[in-house]
């Protein structure tokens, strides 16, 4: 979310969102793994959900052939624009919410109750997705605690049950188990690069037009391929 220029005092929703094939260590020898997104490609924009997950579709069709794809999996943070992106037609790919995004939505609503946390992320893990939601239905039955907070949890997590294990479900069909993941840190970290490092500093406001180009910039920087190609058509 960045702040508006044009509407002082509101803010609108800068949209990134990136693709790989897999996953391969940066460095066998290295003491700590570290490893490298394969055909990382990515696509962003200052656009409404659907036309941002038609035009992400189409940049990975162009680089990554999305269409000859026998398994895609589509990671989101819960908002519902995305969940709908990854159940289109054109995608049509298996949604998995990021547990990272989650985790935090549920400790901010049952702030303070660790037991009970605890509690919670071990069936979470287990895949005990039922007892899980249980759980969560019983402790708001009490009424006690933040009660907003706890229906916001329990409506976030309906709206995305189907992602809550759906990288689970591609477990067997997909040789490269590394790539079966339940948290989006690689997106978050190119969130900060490309975005926060250069839109998120204090003071900042963008007009949407200006925020949309220079995003668009931000994008090509992080493209080798797409850099060379600049400098041999100007040395051209």
């Amino acid at each position: 979310m960045l702040c508006s220029q044009e509407k002082r005092g509101e803010r609108f929703e800068v949209k990134l969102g990136f693709m790989y094939t897999g996953k391969e260590l940066e460095s066998k020898g290295a003491k700590w793994k570290r490893y490298r997104l394969k055909e990382k490609t990515l696509y962003g924009g200052v656009e409404e959900g659907k036309v941002f997950g038609e035009k992400l579709y189409l940049k990975g069709e162009q680089h990554l052939h999305l269409g000859g794809a026998r398994h895609l999996l589509f990671i989101g943070d819960g908002a519902r624009w995305i969940n709908d992106i990854a159940g289109a037609d054109y995608w049509k790919a298996v949604y998995q919410l990021d547990w990272w995004h989650y985790q935090r939505k549920l400790r901010q609503a049952l702030r303070g109750e660790e037991k009970l946390i605890g509690a919670l992320l071990r069936l979470l893990r287990a895949g005990e997705g039922e007892k899980h939601r249980g759980l969560l239905r019983l402790r708001r039955m009490k009424g006690q605690g933040d009660t907003e907070k706890q229906d916001e949890l329990q409506k976030y997590l309906e709206d995305n049950w189907e992602g809550l294990y759906g990288s689970w479900s591609l477990r067997g069909k997909v040789k490269a188990e590394e790539v079966l993941v339940v948290g989006s840190g690689a997106v978050e970290k190119n969130i900060e690069v490309v975005i926060g490092r250069r839109f998120k500093k204090r003071g900042m406001s963008w007009s949407r037009a200006g925020a949309n180009n220079l995003l668009k910039l931000s994008i090509q920087k992080q493209d080798a391929s797409a850099w060379e190609a600049w400098w041999q058509r100007r040395a051209a």
